[in-house]
C-alpha cells in the first residue's frame, strides 16, 4: 500500500465532546436509555477522562474516572428531566457504560495473536477517534478500511515480520531474511495492514489504549512516518539474543513505539504454584514456589528494535 505525504487531520476538542456525545446517545437510546442522558454523559466523561489523563492518571484509572463520571451525569440529568426511578436508575447503569466507553475509546493499542509452537506475535492497532477525518483523507483514507464490527470502528495495523517466510523459499535455503515492516523500494509500505495483523478472529488479547486522548491525531501521524523510516535492513531472527543484531516482529511493535515516545505496555502474566519436594529420603517439609510467566510469550518484546532505525 503506498501512502503519499501526510498532514493529520485536527480534531478540537469541541468535536471531540460533540463526537462523544453522539455516541452516548445512540448507544444510550439502543439500550433503552434517555439520549440526552446518554450525550451528558459521554461528553462530560470524555473531558473528565481528557483531563484526568494529562495530569498523569493511569489509561486504567481515567477509566474509572470516566465510569464515575458517566453514572453521575446521568443522575444528574435524570432528576433535572424528572424521570422516574426505573428509568432513572436505566440511566445511571448506561450512563457509567458510556463513560467508561468514552475513558477508554481511543486510538492505540497493542494486541496479540499466538503463531506457532505457543509463541505469540504483537502488532499495533489504530483506532482512531476522528474516524471521519481519518477515513476520509485523501492519502490516509485507504489504510483504514478494517472494520471492528464490536467496536462500531475502522481501524489499521502496524506491524512487523520476516520477508521469507514460505516453505517453498525455505527448501531453497532461503531463511527468514530480514525484518520487514516499511517503505520499500517500489514505495509499498509491508507493515500496514498485514493480512494476519488485521484479522480479528485470531487475537487472543488487546491492551488499553496507550496514548492520551488529547494526542492521538500527531501519535498516529508518527507511527506512520516511523514506520515509513524504517528501511528493512536488519536481519530476522525468530528468538532474537540479547547480545545479537537480530530482531523479530515484537520487536519491531516495541521499537516504533518506543521511537514516538510511547512507552509499551505491559503483556499479561500467569502465577503459577509449585511444591518442592526433598528427595524420597529427606523428611523435610515442602517448599511452595511461586513463578510469574508471561501468559502469551512473546520473544523478542523485551529486545525493541533501536529509535535510530525509525528516524
Amino acid at each position: 500500500m503506498r501512502l503519499e505525504e501526510f498532514t493529520a487531520p485536527t480534531i478540537t476538542q469541541p468535536q471531540q465532546l460533540a463526537l462523544h456525545a453522539a455516541l452516548g446517545a445512540a448507544i444510550s437510546t439502543s439500550l433503552g436509555g434517555d439520549a440526552l442522558s446518554g450525550a451528558i454523559s459521554g461528553a462530560i466523561s470524555e473531558l473528565s477522562a481528557s483531563e484526568s489523563l494529562k495530569n498523569g492518571t493511569t489509561p486504567q484509572n481515567a477509566i474509572l474516572i470516566g465510569q464515575a463520571t458517566g453514572a453521575a451525569s446521568a443522575l444528574l440529568t435524570s432528576e433535572l428531566q424528572g424521570k422516574n426511578d426505573e428509568q432513572t436508575a436505566k440511566n445511571i447503569q448506561l450512563g457509567g457504560m458510556i463513560g467508561a466507553n468514552a475513558a477508554a475509546n481511543n486510538a492505540v493499542k497493542v494486541w496479540v495473536q499466538e503463531v506457532a509452537a505457543g509463541n505469540y506475535h504483537t502488532s499495533i492497532k489504530i483506532e482512531p477517534e476522528d474516524q471521519e477525518g481519518w477515513k476520509n483523507d485523501p492519502k490516509y483514507g485507504k489504510v483504514f478500511n478494517n472494520y471492528d464490527p464490536e467496536k462500531g470502528k475502522y481501524y489499521a495495523t502496524i506491524g512487523g515480520g520476516p520477508d521469507t517466510f514460505s516453505v517453498p523459499d525455505l527448501l531453497k535455503g532461503k531463511w527468514l531474511g530480514n525484518l520487514i515492516g516499511g517503505e520499500t523500494y517500489s514505495g509499498e509500505l509491508d507493515g500496514i495492514n498485514r493480512s494476519r495483523d488485521i484479522n480479528l478472529n485470531n487475537k487472543v488479547w488487546e491492551s488499553q489504549n496507550i496514548i492520551s486522548i488529547s494526542s492521538e491525531n500527531i501519535v498516529i501521524e508518527k507511527l506512520f512516518e516511523a514506520n515509513r523510516n524504517y528501511t528493512n535492513d536488519l536481519k530476522y531472527n525468530l528468538f532474537p539474543s540479547p547480545t545479537s543484531n537480530n530482531f523479530n516482529s515484537n520487536s519491531y511493535t516495541t521499537g516504533i513505539l518506543n521511537s514516538v515516545g510511547i512507552n509499551p505496555p505491559e503483556l499479561p502474566t500467569s502465577i503459577v504454584n509449585v511444591q518442592w519436594h526433598g528427595w524420597e529420603y529427606d523428611s523435610s517439609p515442602a517448599i511452595n514456589l511461586q513463578y510469574v510467566l508471561p501468559k502469551y510469550p512473546t520473544p523478542g518484546y523485551n529486545k525493541p528494535v533501536p529509535s535510530k532505525y525509525f528516524q
